[in-house]
């Protein structure tokens, strides 16, 4: 079993970030979230704090799973009926909201997968960019040759252009190329997230309109 675990900003404060809320000035009194080598000089965090931070939740876990009678987390999945969601309901700030319906268990066998056991398909090989913009923009990719072209785009052309933009920063770098270079317009109804502006040097416009 393959999962993803969010641990929000708590690695963050293990390396010492003291939650000033200026990430976005570049004013980090304590080095994390800046790039001002003046500050960057305050940093005191260590990847082996991180590492022990890890290793103390992943102790708590298999505690917390000892006192559940679990083994495994893939033995976890899905055991809504180990939740006790009625102090959530009480609780004021919730106003008495029901949300035991959510953690309905329908009735299935052993042959249902209760977590993710096979990979998904993007689709990635569909895509606008592999199919189109990726050779139509190989000239300024390769070369840093100008490159216009004005082609269609339907709600179902999802992140268009992000391939490209990622083979411009690959081959030519942040700067990306001179400005101008590449000259996209696209006529239709684009779909989140439509690209704009990932590289210098490209300029992406739509007609009609775009999500």
């Amino acid at each position: 079993m393959r999962k993803n675990f969010g641990f929000a900003t708590a690695p963050l404060v293990v390396m010492g970030c003291i939650m000033m809320r200026v990430c976005h000035l570049n004013t980090c009194p304590v080095g994390v979230a800046t790039q001002d080598p003046r500050l960057r000089k305050r940093f005191t965090g260590e990847a082996e704090h991180v590492v022990n931070f890890m290793r103390f939740i992943a102790q708590e876990l298999r505690e917390i799973m000892a006192q559940l009678g679990f083994r495994k987390l893939e033995d976890m999945v899905g055991r809504t009926d180990k939740l006790v969601p009625w102090k959530a309901i009480n609780h004021w700030k919730a106003s008495g909201l029901d949300i035991t319906p959510m953690l309905h268990r329908p009735d299935m066998g052993p042959e249902f997968g209760r977590f993710r056991s096979q990979d998904q398909d993007h689709g990635l090989e569909k895509s606008l960019d592999v199919t189109k913009l990726l050779d139509i923009c190989k000239p300024a990719i390769e070369r840093g040759e100008k490159v216009r072209a004005e082609l269609p785009i339907i709600n179902v052309n999802r992140v268009v252009g992000t391939i490209t933009g990622s083979e411009i920063t690959k081959r030519h770098g942040p700067a990306g190329l001179p400005e101008d270079t590449v000259q996209l317009k696209f006529n239709g109804s684009g779909r989140a997230k439509l690209w704009r502006l990932h590289t210098e040097g490209d300029d992406t416009r739509t007609g009609r309109r775009c999500e």
